[in-house]
């Protein structure tokens, strides 16, 4: 059975007993921040097996006449192929292993663990390569966004999201008209702080045990990149994971077709060979 912080579960009791009208003195920015870390705190331990599909909608290419690099639309008769790479991610409170599979013979193709900014990584490519440690990091390879953290709603980029929403003065608590609570933020450019320019929005549904369900980055007023979580798996009672994900990212708001969609990457859970808030073998890490 799973277990979850003492916190969390009051939490979750709390809302149950309000929802899905909850009284007003709830909103505020440090409630809804409890809210967001407790969910997210609610996996504790992950083994999750998901494949990874990029789609390109837009397409960098060289002008010729000013040698700089400018983006179109496909032309007509032209398709984009998407790339599509299977990951394994092993989480225990904390320490992360990720690995990349190929995606024909399920070997592995490298593994990187992360604990902290502590970042070591190690290749196969026919014979073993060696290891290295890298400080100050906590992204694994290919970006955040394959990172199945992401959608368990703590992490954001190469930050943890609790704590690069905590740092906003602009930050504000809200509930829609479905019971769902949403967290916004706006640029805060003259503050030396993650993402300054850009906006936030995180919406976390009480029907799913407070997960974040969709998570909007805004700059200059359009979307930069969105997050969304497409379907969820109940893994034990009242408890919910994200298994089919999408990440989508824009043209940004100063660029050649500002808000268009640039790209996306589709998230799937193989949740046959996947697992949550079970033991983990301590020697993965």
């Amino acid at each position: 059975m799973a277990r979850f912080p003492i916190a969390y579960v009051g939490l979750l009791w709390a809302i149950t007993l309000t929802h899905p009208v909850l009284a007003a003195d709830h909103f505020t920015p440090t409630t809804g921040l409890q809210y967001l870390k407790a969910a997210s705190e609610s996996v504790t331990s992950c083994d999750v097996s998901y494949r990874v599909e990029f789609k390109r909608s837009l397409v960098s290419v060289l002008d010729e006449s000013t040698h700089e690099r400018k983006v179109r639309r496909p032309l007509p008769g032209e398709v984009f192929l998407p790339e599509t790479n299977t990951y394994r991610m092993i989480c225990d409170r904390g320490k992360y292993r990720y690995e990349s599979l190929d995606s024909v013979t399920g070997n592995i193709e490298w593994i990187c663990v992360i604990i902290g900014s502590d970042w070591r990584y190690k290749e196969f490519n026919g014979r073993s390569g060696p290891s290295f440690t890298i400080r100050q990091k906590t992204m694994p390879p290919g970006g955040s966004w394959r990172d199945y953290r992401e959608f368990l709603g703590t992490h954001f980029s190469d930050y943890l999201l609790h704590q690069m929403l905590s740092d906003r003065s602009s930050l504000r608590t809200i509930q829609d008209q479905e019971g769902k609570i949403i967290l916004e933020a706006d640029p805060e450019p003259d503050r030396h702080i993650s993402g300054r320019l850009n906006g936030y929005r995180v919406v976390m549904n009480p029907k799913l045990g407070l997960m974040v369900e969709e998570l909007v980055e805004i700059y200059k007023g359009l979307p930069k990149r969105k997050n969304e979580i497409i379907e969820w798996h109940p893994f034990a009672k009242g408890s919910f994971a994200p298994v089919r994900m999408r990440a989508t990212g824009y043209q940004a708001a100063d660029r050649e077709l500002p808000g268009e969609v640039f790209c996306t990457y589709e998230l799937l859970v193989d949740v046959s060979r996947s697992s949550w808030n079970r033991p983990i073998n301590p020697s993965l890490f």
